[in-house]
């Protein structure tokens, strides 16, 4: 499983251009930040579908870092959209939504393993 996160995140089509907050580097071996691209409806959409054949399986505790990455996804693109969406509105949430979703990208895109 760790494997499909990898491959969701090569896969990854940027839906968005540039980034909206700072690359975050990796914090050393074993710590797998994800770039902004990464989050994307499409590997959103794998992670909610992933969702349904773990629940199945979540007696077993290894599967549970699985669905924290899962989760992951489903709400970076959450967040992610919000804040492109708020900001090409010019809504008065933009400021409110970029700092949600650079927070997520600092401190909680990462793989869990």
């Amino acid at each position: 499983m760790k494997y499909l996160h990898l491959m969701l995140l090569l896969l990854s089509v940027p839906s968005f251009a540039g980034n909206l907050c700072d690359v975050v580097k990796s914090k050393g071996e074993g710590h797998w930040p994800l770039p902004e691209n990464a989050f994307t409806k499409n590997a959103a959409s794998k992670a909610a579908n992933e969702l349904k054949l773990l629940v199945h399986k979540l007696d077993d505790s290894d599967y549970y870092l699985e669905a924290e990455n899962a989760f992951m996804y489903i709400r970076g693109y959450a967040l992610k959209t919000y804040a492109h969406n708020s900001i090409k509105s010019k809504s008065k949430f933009a400021k409110s939504h970029l700092t949600d979703w650079c927070k997520f990208i600092k401190n909680e895109a990462y793989i869990r393993h």
